[in-house]
């Protein structure tokens, strides 16, 4: 019989750690929610020499941001956001913010 690839909690799909499956799925639920593309394209700019929006996705993922005014209530705003969606996509909120400690997903949201 043909071989089943399982995407399950805490499985890693293709080898590239973490749950790709998901976040690609996590993805795809915020570029596809305007209000979110909309909040987006406010936070883009650069502060302090990186996007705020990398800033306050590093900041969501438990790293230590050095921000200002600006970044922290962008801050606010865009937290919920993200918990209103990682929490629609059924994904832990924990997962999320370890998938967004890789550069490579905040870079690829920012």
């Amino acid at each position: 019989m043909g071989e089943e690839v399982s995407k399950g909690k805490g499985e890693n799909v293709g080898g590239g750690g973490g749950e790709v499956g998901s976040m690609a799925e996590l993805i795809e639920r915020w570029l596809g929610n305007p209000l979110f593309r909309r909040v987006l394209g406010l936070f883009t700019k650069r502060s302090a020499g990186k996007r705020r929006f990398e800033k306050i996705l590093m900041h969501y993922a438990g790293e230590e941001v050095d921000f200002g005014l600006g970044d922290r209530v962008s801050y606010l705003l865009v937290e919920r956001i993200l918990d209103s969606v990682v929490s629609g996509a059924g994904i832990e909120p924990e997962e999320a913010r370890e998938n967004l400690k890789q550069g490579y997903w905040r870079k690829g949201l920012a």
